[in-house]
């Protein structure tokens, strides 16, 4: 039995395929469109899965969208009237509400008529799917949280088995999602974009003598609720900029213009939000413990990409044991569709939980040395060894192996590769090589098995969804991944999920003592992470680095002379995908 999932018309559109169940191929489209944050139809998305398996839009027996435009409708609508009598326009999403509704019309039209059933599901029901029926945990407590969907912000559910029980909603426009994106803007950074760079920024300050603020914007409500005071926001009026003027006048500063310089007060704003963020979310949890009794966790929605939030809910929560999925955010929708309609529609039992993120596309490597010509020198190798001698030597280099990750995090095989040892690396890395600001940190990889000696209390990471505190005695050894407040976005790799990555890490440590490399994603500001051995080439030519390992090439600079392909922007490589 064939189920195809997709979302779109929000951010990160995305397409996933089961077969019986399993995962096929799950793939964002913006990966292959090349436009960050894609979040059109995704046709190509669509099509990647079904070739994956071999088959056509008339194999399909069921097609699952993440979004029920007439779910909780009325309540949008209230909430529309409620702010703007003078008219129904429906908030931030308005241009948006159409596209949804016509959804099955626009899959047919596109990709095909056939036997399939169309299902429509509510957005954060697909979030909760994500998240719990791909993790190891027979029940736990579960929470949803982003910007919006059809009228949730927030939703609070348990599931057991094949089964999810919804509990407890907040609704539009009162929203942990849009509190967050308001300050992202107020810091000079774009919304559903930036939040990230607010994140890395925000250890930095001080927020102190902001809390009285902050405590005035957001605050928890009786009954693990929140609330904002809207008189701080105009998301709700359908305005692009969230936060109202009452937010300069609060803190007696106008916004950061975009690229302007960072001052000790957008580090002291960065912090404050965050804090507000960690404190209102950490309320909403443990009212959630109250209701399920669970001490397990599975987390979904945008917000739970914030990994410096997740390192922290076990200390401040009940809740001992946490399932944060790759592909939190929207563009896990259409795996969370399909997920639900498969055990909660049909009532399919669960199969064996997530174990690696590796769901996208494999490229058939076999042409690329014919194909590089003599624009680049290049050389077969050991893919590992000469990783691990490049890196050793203080080189940073390109790693392109095997199967796409799902999500927004490079985990081993989209990934550029460096050596955490050396202190400046970080400042390299974005400076030269990323071009990107020179706060944003940079993730550790670890062996699995010695993550404990590096990592406070460390709990299986693979993802890297969580921070935790670096031990005293590694945190001068790994000093270009250890962020400013003494903790770092650790990843764990196993050698059953990533068995090369594995070793290179596992004879980098034999080399050098250390059984960690910094690891971050095969772009440059502002790309997506690189899908396509072309992709690759061309982020190569573009970037500061100086090698790539592509399959088991050793790709070097262009000769001197001639053209350097890819940086253009022309195609390099057409290679057939292979699942």
């Amino acid at each position: 039995m064939y189920i195809l999932g997709f979302n779109c018309f929000m951010d990160d559109a995305s397409a996933c395929l089961l077969r019986d169940g399993e995962i096929v191929m799950a793939v964002q489209e913006e990966r292959l469109s090349r436009r960050k944050h894609d979040g059109g139809f995704p046709e190509r998305a669509i099509a990647c899965c079904l070739e994956a398996a071999g088959i056509e839009v008339r194999d399909l027996d069921h097609v699952a969208f993440n979004f029920a435009p007439w779910h909780d409708l009325h309540r949008r609508l209230a909430s529309v009237v409620r702010e703007l009598p003078e008219s129904l326009r429906f908030g931030s999403r308005g241009t948006d509400w159409l596209s949804m509704l016509g959804a099955a019309r626009s899959f047919r039209r596109r990709i095909g008529a056939g036997r399939y059933r169309f299902h429509f599901v509510a957005h954060h029901r697909a979030h909760a799917a994500s998240s719990f029926f791909l993790s190891p945990f027979e029940e736990a407590a579960v929470l949803a949280v982003d910007g919006s969907g059809e009228s949730a912000s927030t939703v609070r559910a348990c599931g057991r088995g094949n089964r999810i029980e919804l509990l407890e909603a907040t609704h539009f426009p009162h929203s942990l999602g849009y509190l967050y994106m308001a300050f992202t803007q107020y810091l000079g950074f774009e919304k559903n974009s930036g939040e990230g760079k607010v994140m890395g920024l925000a250890p930095y300050g001080d927020a102190s003598h902001l809390r009285g603020v902050f405590r005035d914007v957001a605050h928890p409500v009786d009954g693990g609720d929140y609330a904002l005071d809207l008189s701080y926001f105009q998301h709700q009026q359908g305005a692009p900029v969230f936060f109202s003027p009452r937010v300069p006048a609060a803190f007696g500063q106008a916004a950061r213009a975009p690229e302007s310089e960072i001052t000790r007060f957008h580090q002291d704003v960065a912090a404050g939000v965050q804090r507000r963020l960690e404190e209102l979310c950490f309320h909403v949890l443990r009212d959630l413990h109250r209701r399920t009794g669970s001490t397990r966790l599975c987390l979904a929605g945008g917000v739970a990409l914030n990994c410096t939030m997740n390192g922290l809910v076990r200390a401040n929560t009940p809740f001992a044991e946490l399932f944060v999925p790759p592909c939190a955010s929207d563009c896990g929708g259409g795996l969370g569709a399909a997920l639900w309609v498969h055990h909660q529609v049909l009532g399919h039992p669960r199969r064996e939980p997530l174990k690696h993120a590796f769901l996208g596309p494999a490229y058939d490597l076999g042409g690329v040395g014919a194909a590089l010509g003599g624009a680049y020198r290049f050389e077969k190798v050991d893919p590992v060894e000469r990783a691990v001698e490049l890196l050793a030597a203080g080189r940073c280099l390109g790693w392109f192996q095997g199967r796409s990750e799902l999500g927004p995090r490079a985990l081993g095989s989209r990934s550029i590769l460096a050596d955490p040892r050396a202190a400046s690396m970080a400042a390299h890395l974005n400076d030269r090589v990323k071009y990107r600001e020179a706060f944003r940190p940079f993730a550790p990889a670890v062996l699995e098995e010695r993550a404990h000696e590096i990592f406070v209390d460390y709990v299986p990471s693979p993802f890297m969804l969580q921070t935790f505190r670096v031990r005293s005695g590694w945190a001068d050894s790994i000093p270009a991944v250890v962020h400013v407040d003494g903790t770092a976005r650790a990843q764990g790799v196993t050698r059953d999920a990533s068995p090369l990555f594995h070793r290179v890490i596992e004879r980098f440590a034999a080399r050098t003592g250390v059984p960690a490399v910094l690891n971050t994603s095969l772009n440059v500001r502002g790309e997506p992470i690189a899908e396509t051995p072309d992709d690759a080439l061309r982020t190569f030519g573009r970037s500061g680095l100086e090698d790539l390992i592509l399959g088991d090439l050793h790709v070097r600079r262009p000769v001197a002379g001639r053209a350097r392909l890819g940086a253009a922007g022309g195609k390099v490589l057409e290679l057939r995908r292979s699942a």
